[in-house]
């Protein structure tokens, strides 16, 4: 299965910066925890795009100067996983590019996944209704696409009645946003002007080719040709996590 071009083959261009971004607690990344050859895939297969880090501080910091009025509710989260959720949404409104988790290694460049597209996201697994089946670990948006205001209303609005980090900032929050926007989005006239961002949505295995829960069971009796050379034992993916759980 390769890649197969959608309904905007022939209008085929990059409305979404080339920007890696990723985030950690500081600059000095783990490795004991997420490889350095993982993070080092998105630089050496991006040869062309920006890569940034972005830390705990510089997080806050871009709530406290572009969008002061998130930081009450930022600030108030119980645990910095809340915070690292929301940041990843405000980074991608603010400079657009491409968000992921550092638990993922890219297998290709994926320039080709995002042509043509305002926002690119994925499926987790084969079960598309399961309440966490949109996955916010990887995902690519253009700079203020339409999308992400609504994102940061509900996460204002569950922060006043919930305390589960899936619900108030996580996978279960964004995907019932998405899918409220692509139902807005279908609207006669109005739908393509006030949600006007294309969202594409790949099946999970061109970015999220290991079931989380099938993965967990493996543990570290993973096959080891997928630890030693991923591209082939994956060679239709894009990408792929390795779920650490780990913030």
């Amino acid at each position: 299965m390769g890649f197969r071009a959608g309904d905007d083959d022939t209008q085929r261009h990059m409305k979404i910066p080339k920007i890696i971004h990723q985030t950690w607690r500081t600059k000095d990344i783990p490795f004991d925890v997420y490889k350095k050859e993982w993070i080092d895939s998105w630089k050496r297969l991006h040869p062309d795009w920006e890569y940034r880090l972005w830390t705990d501080e510089e997080n806050r910091d871009l709530i406290k100067k572009e969008y002061p009025w998130f930081l009450e509710t930022y600030d108030g989260y119980p645990e910095g996983i809340y915070r690292a959720d929301a940041a990843r949404y405000f980074i991608l409104y603010h400079c657009g590019g491409l968000y992921a988790d550092l638990d993922f290694q890219a297998l290709k460049n994926v320039e080709p996944l995002l042509e043509g597209h305002d926002i690119v996201l994925s499926y987790v697994g084969r079960n598309k209704r399961a309440v966490h089946a949109l996955s916010n670990a990887i995902m690519a948006s253009s700079r203020k696409a339409s999308l992400w205001p609504m994102v940061f209303r509900e996460m204002k609005k569950k922060k006043r009645k919930t305390s589960s980090v899936d619900i108030a900032t996580g996978a279960m929050m964004f995907k019932g946003v998405v899918m409220r926007y692509l139902t807005l989005r279908r609207m006669p006239f109005l739908g393509r002007i006030f949600f006007d961002a294309k969202i594409k949505i790949y099946e999970s295995s061109y970015l999220c080719p290991l079931d989380w829960s099938t993965w967990t069971l493996l543990g570290e009796r993973v096959p080891q040709n997928l630890k030693s050379d991923p591209a082939h034992f994956l060679p239709d993916s894009y990408a792929v996590t390795y779920w650490k759980h780990n913030y």
